[in-house]
């Protein structure tokens, strides 16, 4: 990682250090030098592990969302670059476990929907899935990338998806919102494709809006207000059962 390269330059500056004595110093003094050289190695190596190290530890097994959570805090003491890389891994996953959430709510209300249109569970439901979803649009429009295709390419991804999802939200009359929201999932993913050029998963994402954005032109040029909810996702299959993703993310509503 850059963060030990930065450890690794360090001594190596010391070594360089050391060369130096050699030329112009006693024999004495080099020993002296090698020696120090020798501890201040350890001594990086040792504090590495205690900070940045720990931390990586941490994040290559973490699983649950409080583990996201102590990551982010760990990382405020840790040298800026290794700080600013930890932030980042740790608010895309933080993403990751309220898009689930917001997901599974609104799964929720759709299998009501789909049983009886007037269960007043299908807008309790929503609500929920509408404050987990204000919490995800704030932590992703934070969200800064300056380095790195693959990080930046996840950023994009997400915030069309993000986007999208946010239409569930509005009401069936609201179809020049619809394609304002459309519109915007559409350029965050070309965006993407600009960063990796037709990626499998961007260039289907794509056709999947393009369709949506047609469907909404057609029911508004008619005059047609949506009927049903929009943007509902399926009920997701997880080892506790349908749509629980996985066993040990909690729900956060």
């Amino acid at each position: 990682m850059k963060t030990r390269t930065l450890v690794y330059g360090m001594v190596l500056s010391g070594a360089i250090a050391t060369t130096a004595f050699l030329l112009g110093g006693s024999v004495h003094h080099v020993e002296i030098k090698d020696a120090e050289a020798r501890v201040n190695f350890q001594n990086a190596l040792v504090e590495y592990e205690r900070t940045t190290g720990n931390v990586a530890a941490l994040a290559k097994g973490a699983r649950m969302y409080e583990d996201w959570e102590n990551i982010r805090r760990l990382s405020i003491g840790l040298p800026d670059e290794a700080k600013a890389y930890f932030a980042l891994v740790a608010d895309l996953k933080t993403l990751e476990f309220l898009a689930e959430e917001r997901d599974r709510l609104l799964a929720n209300a759709g299998e009501l929907y789909a049983v009886n249109q007037k269960d007043a569970g299908i807008q309790e439901n929503i609500e929920k899935a509408r404050a987990v979803h204000l919490r995800a649009e704030a932590l992703v429009e934070g969200i800064k990338v300056t380095d790195g295709e693959e990080l930046l390419l996840a950023l994009l991804y997400r915030k069309a998806y993000e986007k999208y999802r946010s239409l569930a939200f509005l009401g069936e009359k609201q179809a020049s919102e619809a394609l304002s929201i459309l519109d915007d999932a559409v350029q965050n993913l070309r965006q993407a494709n600009d960063v990796s050029q037709k990626h499998n998963r961007v260039e289907l994402a794509l056709e999947f809006l393009y369709k949506k954005t047609k469907e909404e032109e057609a029911k508004q040029s008619s005059g047609q207000a949506p009927s049903g909810l929009r943007a509902i996702p399926p009920r997701r299959e997880g080892p506790d059962g349908p749509n629980t993703g996985s066993a040990d993310r909690p729900r956060l509503h």
